[in-house]
């Protein structure tokens, strides 16, 4: 009884997930937002690292020493660093963080399944050995039964043939004897018909 309620309980859980599952598919219909935020930030890094390298201030070394410490006394002008302009993801940051969560909750109802589906192929596996076992018993049952009953029927063919061989035999002496008595009553019967 407690492997059937485990059995239930298992099969409540994995409906539960896929109807889960499917009400998650139909509210995320464009999966592709992670995939859209990750390739716009690397193509925002890529942009402001190809525009810091291409703005790096030229100094021109010259040899007059003179040219030299004006050169380094000049402090480098200023470069204003445009801020990065990652373009924002459709959706704020809570439907973002909504979307992680669901992705975690999914992973973990992945390999929660997985589990399920090991624990219910041992199970399987375990119930199949028993069978296994119940059938190789009750084939040796049969088997001996079978054995059994060919013993009890030798036997049962062998007395009555012992009766009907009796029985042969007692008739075949009964015969001789009435034979025999009708020789007997034959010679006595020549026997009193002789004398006078």
């Amino acid at each position: 009884m407690t492997l059937f309620n485990t059995y239930y309980f298992l099969l409540f859980i994995i409906l539960g997930n896929a109807y889960e599952f499917s009400e998650n598919k139909k509210s995320d219909e464009n999966f592709s937002l992670v995939g859209k935020i990750l390739n716009d930030g690397i193509l925002a890094e890529k942009s402001q690292h190809n525009f810091e390298t291409n703005n790096v201030p030229s100094i021109v070394v010259s040899h007059d020493i003179g040219v030299k410490r004006m050169v380094q006394r000049k402090p480098a002008p200023r470069v204003r660093r445009p801020q990065r302009q990652v373009r924002k993801a459709t959706g704020t940051a809570n439907s973002q963080q909504a979307l992680i969560q669901q992705l975690r909750k999914r992973i973990a109802d992945l390999e929660f399944q997985i589990q399920l589906e090991q624990i219910i192929a041992e199970q399987n596996l375990q119930q199949e050995r028993r069978n296994r076992h119940l059938n190789e018993i009750e084939r040796r049952r049969l088997r001996e039964a079978r054995l059994r009953q060919m013993q009890q029927n030798r036997e049962k063919n062998r007395r009555l043939r012992r009766q009907q061989l009796d029985a042969t035999v007692q008739e075949i002496v009964e015969r001789a004897r009435e034979d025999e008595r009708l020789l007997l009553e034959q010679e006595l019967a020549s026997q009193t018909t002789a004398q006078p």
